[in-house]
């Protein structure tokens, strides 16, 4: 006769990298290496989590490059360059020291005072969008003038709409 353990039963630490999956123990294994002893199963799991999508970019990098290189497998070469495009595009890249010291000298300048002012503030008319973007002419100009000036903007409004539509 076994003696079982009830569910409310905490288990050795030992047992519970028995029970865990290989890559859950080896993200446990790479806290223990920094020292960090209690850390829940969920964040571990959140680890793999992030983990697998960052694996499955860089996959699909790979495959995107080896595929514009015209081979039918990936090769390291394609995995190392998906893995610096990959990189390259994480926030959580700290800025390099010339970055940083341009960075300090900027925040240095202070910013101009606000003149004290009621009501909305609104930018000067020609930053706005309602802005006018035409000019008519004076009835005494050259009526050639005008109407080619009225065709050249009716073309160039055109061409900017056909590109939406």
């Amino acid at each position: 006769c076994g003696v079982q353990k009830s569910m409310t039963e905490h288990k050795n630490p030992t047992d519970i990298n028995e029970v865990l999956p290989p890559s859950l123990a080896a993200v446990r294994e790479i806290f223990s290496e920094f020292n960090v002893s209690e850390v829940s199963d969920e964040i571990c799991t959140r680890v793999l989590d992030v983990l697998y999508r960052h694996t499955c970019d860089v996959i699909e990098e790979a495959k995107a490059v080896s595929h514009h290189a015209g081979r039918p497998k990936i090769e390291e070469d394609d995995v190392q360059l998906a893995i610096n495009s990959v990189t390259d595009g994480l926030m959580f890249a700290p800025p390099y020291r010339d970055q940083l010291l341009a960075y300090a000298e900027k925040n240095e300048q202070p910013l101009p005072a606000v003149r004290p002012h009621c009501g909305i503030r609104l930018p000067a008319e020609r930053f706005t969008l309602t802005a006018p973007n035409y000019s008519l002419l004076s009835c005494a100009d050259n009526a050639k003038t005008a109407f080619v000036f009225i065709v050249v903007h009716i073309a160039c409004y055109k061409e900017r709409f056909l590109h939406f539509v």
